[in-house]
């Protein structure tokens, strides 16, 4: 995404370091947030920006924190790309587990928490934005057990919006 937006901005006449709101990226773990901002930060050095732009805008561009418990702006993105953990809603501690549940319709009950990450997904997207992402049909395809409340929260998500969904089988 950041070569793209690099790309762009050349094409358009835009300067990289008004761009600061373009990419929101999180991850719960500091090291690994850290571990991203670094390779921004160095491919924005690559594009020629000043190591004060490229540490500006990796650290607005990285977050580290709960994609889902953390405050969006609804509607507000273009693309919405994402590689949700598969985690039993149930392992999560009940403090963090009652608070998804509580903003998710899609986690009444059991549930993987990356239902909510397509509810919160598809609720940012603008009407014509895209959503390329990962999806649990890969463990269906190799035969991990998968709770059928998983995909009645998925089909829950996906019939609420309006959305054009292709659903690519597994090879």
């Amino acid at each position: 995404m950041v070569e793209r937006l690099i790309d762009s901005c050349r094409q358009h006449g835009g300067a990289l370091a008004d761009a600061e709101q373009a990419i929101r990226g999180f991850d719960l773990l500091e090291h690994n947030a850290e571990f991203t901002r670094k390779a921004v930060a160095a491919k924005l050095l690559e594009s020629g920006e000043t190591v004060e732009v490229a540490e500006f805008l990796s650290g607005k561009w990285i977050t580290t924190g709960d994609f889902l418990l953390t405050p969006h702006h609804g509607r507000s993105a273009d693309f919405v790309i994402g590689n949700p953990p598969y985690i039993r809603l149930e392992d999560v501690p009940n403090d963090i587990s009652d608070a998804y549940r509580a903003e998710y319709a899609s986690m009444p009950g059991r549930a993987d928490i990356h239902v909510g990450f397509y509810e919160k997904g598809l609720d940012l997207l603008r009407p014509e934005g895209k959503w390329p992402s990962f999806a649990p049909t890969v463990a269906c395809a190799i035969g991990t057990p998968v709770d059928a409340g998983a995909f009645e929260a998925v089909d829950l998500v996906l019939r609420s919006r309006p959305l054009a969904v292709r659903i690519t089988p597994p090879t």
